[in-house]
């Protein structure tokens, strides 16, 4: 859940925002995006367990979803409402 608390979002903001600096747009370059979440989340040199692997994809699963009904559905219904129903 990407609801954390407003003062813990202030250092983690500073660092996203050089983060897109430097990035640009995912459509732009899809694979210095897909680089940056994979560093992020690999194993950093400790021991690769299956609570480590278990806790990265439950983080991955979750960005998804969350990107899904946060972004995906207000653009899917303002486009069924633009063009209609398909039922």
């Amino acid at each position: 859940m990407p609801y954390i608390k407003p003062i813990d979002r202030i250092p983690l903001d500073l660092l996203i925002q050089q983060l897109r600096e430097q990035l640009g747009s995912p459509l732009a370059c899809p694979g210095h995006f897909n680089y940056a979440i994979s560093m992020l989340l690999y194993p950093d040199g400790t021991s690769l367990t299956y609570s480590y692997i278990n806790a990265v994809q439950g983080i991955l699963t979750c960005v998804a979803s969350e990107f899904y009904r946060r972004v995906a559905v207000p653009y899917e219904e303002e486009k069924r409402q633009e063009n209609g129903d398909i039922l």
